[in-house]
């Protein structure tokens, strides 16, 4: 699945914007407060919307968490309603899908109008998306997911589901380090990414904690430079098969 195109009417900082993305890698540039960051989480919810069990509206409240997650808080201070238009591309479809929301000042909650959602889902239900927030999370796991579901702290679903990818292992890479290989090339090395952060990341599902382990010594993740931790997490994602040449992969601040 690949994104192609994206439409916004009066969402949040943006009054029109028309975007049409590459198959390849899109990055977004801009000065700070003009809404990079809400782009992403956008298509971010909308990737995960192809979940049966998960709602688009629902799931862009979750990650932006407007004030008692009002999604009529996401139309532009100056407009009364807003519309989103996203359409994708699936390997194998003859034609794109896509998918509308409509919500206004009047929404209570994450209630909105989703066009085609049905189609959505049907058409797009094998595709896999990853965000990784701009801040690290993983030195600071312990218990969060529990602590957020009982309301004792307050995290967007973008934190909590990486987490979860971190820890939870979808598939195993091989033992021969590389990830994947395309057109006769090897395009990451593990081993050589395992040498650059200082050794193996491993979760130890006991202490609720992620550690970098090298030569059977394990160095605890808030210890380590904010770098290395970013690219860790990258790394893990990767290992768990969280992360794989068909997933779309939404990183803030890379």
């Amino acid at each position: 699945m690949y994104i192609d195109y994206l439409y916004l009417n009066n969402f949040t900082v943006f009054k029109t914007l028309n975007i049409e993305f590459s198959k390849g890698v899109n990055i977004f540039i801009g000065e700070n407060g003009t809404g990079k960051t809400h782009l992403l989480k956008l298509l971010y919810a909308a990737c995960k919307a192809a979940e049966p069990q998960i709602s688009f509206p629902q799931k862009l409240v979750n990650c932006m968490l407007p004030d008692n997650y009002q999604i009529s808080r996401l139309v532009n201070r100056d407009a009364k309603d807003a519309k989103i238009v996203i359409s994708a591309e699936e390997q194998g479809l003859e034609e794109k899908v896509s998918t509308q929301l409509h919500f206004s000042k009047h929404n209570k909650k994450w209630n909105a109008t989703v066009d085609d959602e049905e189609e959505w889902e049907q058409k797009l239900n094998k595709s896999n998306a990853i965000f990784i927030p701009a801040k690290e999370i993983l030195s600071n796991c312990y218990n969060l997911g529990a602590a957020v579901a009982m309301r004792n702290v307050k995290f967007d679903d973008t934190y909590i589901d990486v987490i979860n990818a971190a820890k939870i292992v979808i598939n195993r890479l091989p033992g021969n380090g590389v990830v994947f290989e395309a057109d006769g090339g090897k395009l990451l090395d593990m081993i050589r990414l395992e040498n650059i952060i200082g050794g193996r990341v491993i979760y130890d599902e006991q202490t609720d904690s992620f550690y970098i382990e090298n030569k059977g010594k394990q160095m605890e993740f808030n210890l380590l430079a904010e770098g290395i931790r970013k690219l860790a997490l990258v790394l893990k994602l990767i290992q768990n098969g969280a992360i794989d040449k068909h997933t779309i992969l939404f990183w803030d601040e890379p």
